[in-house]
């Protein structure tokens, strides 16, 4: 036997070795995200309503561009949603690592429904913990329909005080608010007041308001088809409009732009 069949023998002998420990590679890789796709749906499914998110990156720690996500169940997803979430669409599309402070039921003056008291708080008793394990190059502030039983000037200081806090705690961070509004576009009383005064004040911390209702996210669409059963939060196909609503209006007020450096966002 030549010294060249000797070697072809041996790696012919090796090669069922090396497809075995191949198979067995991809049946661990397999299960173990089956078993993080079940343990995620299981525990959003035990409590969707009360929804919180934490990191999903994108690229090596520290290495992609950091959003920050402050809002209700509508920025965490409800129904085993999870991935499907409009802040997770859109920090996929970007390229960012996605951090979410999200509980349902809770606003800048809400605590959460009576049920759910003592598991979630209003968002200004839980930023102290984001602040301490988050880095964030853009911020979303998303909430406040929760407390839309106050006049939304009533709401007005309360959640500015909250976004003093947070510009303070991310001082070079992009600011975005986004004015809370429900799957509709149909204003509520007072919310062009209310929206002027947050447009003023926005000038004031240096952040782009975002205006769901001028913007026509809910314009000319089969509004039913976006929700829920209850009527009320965006379901899978909800949450790509938003997703894709949302990443038009960034783009339009100069927030991000696709393929510009530093995921997209724009300074």
């Amino acid at each position: 036997m030549t010294r060249t069949s000797r070697f072809s023998s041996r790696i012919s002998a090796r090669r069922p070795l090396e497809l075995v420990g191949l198979v067995l590679l991809v049946v661990l890789v397999v299960c173990a995200t089956a078993l993080a796709v079940r343990q995620n749906s299981a525990a959003e499914n035990g409590r969707s309503a009360l929804t919180s998110a934490t990191t999903v990156p994108q690229l090596p720690p520290d290495t992609a561009p950091a959003s920050m996500w402050f809002g209700d169940s509508f920025t965490a997803g409800i129904n085993g949603i999870g991935l499907g979430a409009y802040p997770r669409i859109i920090c996929v599309r970007m390229g960012w690592d996605c951090n979410v402070d999200a509980q349902g039921s809770t606003g800048f003056a809400n605590d959460g429904a009576p049920e759910y008291q003592g598991t979630t708080t209003r968002f200004a008793n839980r930023l102290p913990v984001s602040i301490e394990r988050n880095r964030a190059d853009i911020i979303f502030v998303d909430g406040g329909r929760n407390d839309l039983h106050m006049s939304p000037m009533d709401l007005f200081p309360v959640m500015t005080s909250y976004i003093d806090a947070v510009r303070d705690a991310w001082p070079d961070a992009r600011l975005v608010i986004i004015v809370p509004t429900y799957v509709t576009p149909v204003p509520y009383e007072g919310y062009e007041q209310f929206v002027s005064a947050l447009r003023s004040y926005g000038e004031s911390v240096a952040a782009t308001v975002i205006d769901p209702v001028a913007d026509g996210w809910y314009a000319d669409v089969d509004l039913e088809s976006l929700k829920f059963e209850d009527g009320v939060h965006p379901n899978a196909v909800g949450n790509a409009v938003i997703a894709q609503k949302l990443v038009e209006s960034l783009t339009a007020s100069g927030v991000i732009r696709d393929g510009a450096p530093n995921g997209g966002i724009l300074r």
